[in-house]
């Protein structure tokens, strides 16, 4: 039974159990170089040394991960091809669809594979596993069921590994390639954080068809983000936990947003922020009242701040904060933290 297969086909073939037969087969290669060495140290030109060898393997665990280590711009990826990307999905969604796709490409290729075997080696196994790929579900809408139904467990998974600590907010983009660079957060936790950015979101990612512009010459500001960076911000998109002040200009709005967005800490949805958007709210300002300043020790800046439509980092995160207190603001140390380690810093350099 002989067939013709496409790339495409092969290479999900190959990638179901991330590339494992291309890893045995260079395996082998450089265990018959080896085995075919006069003294063990003197290879045969076909042989791959032990350096070429690890280098091989590496890039292709990287050019062929499982789909459960790829990252989410890779599973992304890999879906928009196939015109199988669901928005909204959680990892774990995402990677149950994945292996889905790359099971219906393959499946005339294994078809192909177990028919043959069962002509040589007509027994019981062979033909559990022939009606096994022959019964194979073909219908994308129940392979996007599958993975929603998936999604949803993930969900729970997720709120759950959150629940200790609380979502993170980062507040400007510095802040979150700062936090980038230490590493001080997993990738998890960023992709599942709050992004409210001093920004329009034309200034970050520019529609298609935009006329070019030259940024030395124009006096438009633009956004220089890395793919890591870019991939997070979509990806909390497609979940409304990305905001865009300038094109939203209105706390009230955001404080709308948040209401639709899950606590993991609570289990229920976030507090809008029309508490805090009253100017008598901050009146009761100190140790002995509940609203404790914690980001500035200025309550006139978070009144002007939020009268005025102004975006200043630290009256924001303290109307935040008072509004939600279970989450964290990305990389902003409390007020006094911060003026302490100035004066530390200060007396060091004495």
């Amino acid at each position: 039974m002989l067939m013709t297969h496409g790339v495409r086909a092969k290479h999900a073939d190959e990638s179901r159990d991330g590339a494992s037969q291309r890893l045995k087969a260079l395996e082998q290669m450089y265990q018959d170089g080896l085995t075919a060495a006069d003294d063990g140290a003197s290879l045969p030109p076909w042989a791959l040394n032990e350096t070429d060898f690890r280098t091989e393997s590496n890039r292709v665990m990287q050019a062929m991960p499982k789909p459960e280590n790829m990252s989410l711009a890779q599973l992304k990826n890999e879906l928009v091809k196939r015109k199988l990307y669901v928005p909204g999905l959680e990892k774990y969604g995402l990677v149950t669809l994945l292996k889905e796709a790359y099971a219906m490409d393959s499946r005339i290729l294994r078809l192909n594979r177990e028919t043959e075997k069962c002509m040589y080696i007509p027994n019981e196994r062979n033909f559990e596993t022939l009606h096994s790929v022959r019964d194979e579900s073909k219908s994308i809408r129940r392979r996007i069921k599958s993975a929603k139904l998936a999604d949803n467990q993930s969900k729970e998974a997720v709120l759950k590994r959150l629940k200790k600590h609380g979502r993170i907010v980062f507040l400007s983009l510095g802040l979150l390639q700062e936090a980038i660079d230490s590493g001080i957060y997993s990738n998890y936790e960023l992709e599942e954080s709050i992004y409210i950015l001093n920004c329009s979101r034309e200034d970050v990612f520019r529609p298609e068809g935009s006329p070019y512009i030259d940024k030395y010459k124009s006096k438009k500001k633009f956004c220089n983000l890395s793919k890591f960076e870019s991939s997070l911000l979509l990806r909390a998109e497609e979940f409304n936990r990305c905001i865009f002040w300038r094109d939203v200009k209105k706390f009230s709005a955001i404080g709308e947003i948040f209401s639709q967005i899950v606590d993991p800490v609570t289990g229920k949805n976030y507090n809008n922020f029309k508490k805090v958007l009253k100017p008598f709210f901050w009146n009761k300002w100190g140790k002995e009242y509940d609203n404790k300043p914690k980001f500035t020790n200025s309550r006139n800046k978070v009144v002007s701040n939020f009268t005025s439509g102004s975006f200043d980092l630290r009256p924001v995160a303290e109307l935040v904060y008072h509004a939600n207190p279970t989450v964290r603001m990305g990389m902003l140390l409390p007020f006094r933290e911060e003026q302490r380690r100035k004066r530390e810093k200060k007396l060091g350099n004495i």
